[in-house]
């Protein structure tokens, strides 16, 4: 939606999804000039509902847990692309 791109300042980014006729994700696909991501979809199943406990990190894992605003996220995919570019 442009709407949402505008918000996120994200106007030259494309996304692109390919769906299945069985609903399931084949292929996404992300680009920005300078790089282009496309990630394939080998095998996904949808689960009836997550448990509780999906959401919650156990002890060990709560030191590494980080919470993100969405142009945090942004700025992170950002770096990620820009190293992916360097190699």
């Amino acid at each position: 939606m442009p709407e949402i791109a505008h918000s996120l300042g994200v106007e030259q980014w494309l996304a692109r999804l390919w769906v299945q006729p069985d609903y399931k994700v084949a292929k996404i696909e992300v680009l920005k000039p300078g790089w282009h991501v496309v990630v394939g979809v080998d095998r996904m199943a949808f689960a009836p509902s997550l448990p509780e406990t999906a959401w919650k990190p156990t002890p060990q894992e709560s030191p590494d847990v980080t919470h993100l605003k969405s142009w945090q996220l942004l700025a992170l995919l950002q770096l990620i692309g820009q190293s992916l570019g360097n190699r």
